[in-house]
Order: structure tokens, then sequence, then C-alpha cells
């Protein structure tokens, strides 16, 4: 019988496996101590909490008038459901809504401006679209009536509730946002 040439070649690789694999053990061994000294050498460093402040109530002393817990504070008065006295606000009440009163101005952009026909004109982004705006049109949930525009902002006057339940009109501008 003849001996097959790979059998010695075979037997060679298998011993030099043992004496890897004894290797990688050893390996391991030092790895682990290592990691033990290491993770025994850090000491975490906890902070102690502040205590709390102490909480002192404040007597209540009604000197506006206006009770903390009228209804009308928590919700105001909705124009739209009853007919306010403000001539103002009956007169805003009985046009037609235009598109951009159903976004609040946090939701407007001003993006640019342009001239035409000698008349500027202010592009505003909304709900993901350009739309082009001049004074007279309404931005904004408030009644917010465009009073002028600029190469850089957007003036209007806005109506809104005060805490006595009365109309008012405050200023209010859209500043050109750059890139």
């Amino acid at each position: 019988m003849t001996q097959s040439p790979l059998k010695p070649l075979l037997s060679a690789l298998s011993v030099l496996a043992a004496l890897a694999l004894t290797g990688c053990d050893s390996a391991s061994d030092d790895l682990n101590a290592w990691t033990r000294q290491e993770f025994d050498a850090v000491k975490p460093r906890i902070e102690p909490l502040n205590p709390p402040r102490r909480f002192v109530p404040q007597q209540y002393s009604n000197t506006d008038g206006v009770s903390p817990f009228d209804v009308g504070r928590v919700f105001p008065q909705d124009p739209r459901s009853e007919g306010p006295s403000d001539p103002l606000v009956q007169a805003e009440l009985r046009r037609p809504r235009q598109a951009l009163e159903g976004f609040g101005l946090d939701q407007i952009t001003m993006v640019g401006s342009l001239m035409r026909g000698g008349k500027r004109y202010a592009l505003v982004q909304a709900g993901g679209l350009i739309y082009t705006v001049e004074p007279g049109q309404y931005l904004g949930e408030n009644f917010g009536k465009i009073t002028e525009v600029s190469e850089t902002k957007i003036t209007l006057r806005e109506l809104v509730q005060s805490d006595q339940q009365s109309w008012t009109q405050r200023t209010a501008t859209l500043a050109l946002q750059e890139k």
C-alpha cells in the first residue's frame, strides 16, 4: 500500500493549528486581565444632587380685577362664533378669508421681494408653496393686513384680543430669511 502524500501534510497542519490556538488562548487571557485592571482603575465620580428648593405659596390678591379662574382668560372669545361689538372686527368678519390666513405667522417665511410695474411685492413661503403678496392682502391667523412691503420685511397690522376681552391693534413684521 502506498501512503497518500496528503496525509503528512494534514498532520503537519493539524499540529500548527493546535499551536496557533494555544497562542490565542494566552492572548485572550492577557486581554481579559488588562480589561479587568482598567475597569478596576476607573472610579466613577457622581456629584450629589442639589436639594430641591422649598416652595412658598403666595397669597392671591385680586388687585387687577381679573380672576385667574375666569373662563375667558383660558378660552378667549372667538370672533367668528360670537359677534364682537368692535366695528373693525365686524368688518374683518364680513370679508372673505384669504389663503394665507390659515397659517400662523411662525409658519410663514419671507423669502424674497420683487418690483413689478413700480410696485413692490414680497415672496413668502407657507405650507411648502411660494406666494406673492402685496399691501392690502392678509397673512396669519390674527386678521393680519399687510400695510407695507420693503426689500427686507413685511409690516402688517393685526387685531388681537386683550385680557379685558376687547380688541386692539398691534404691528407685526416678517423679516427676510436668508440661507
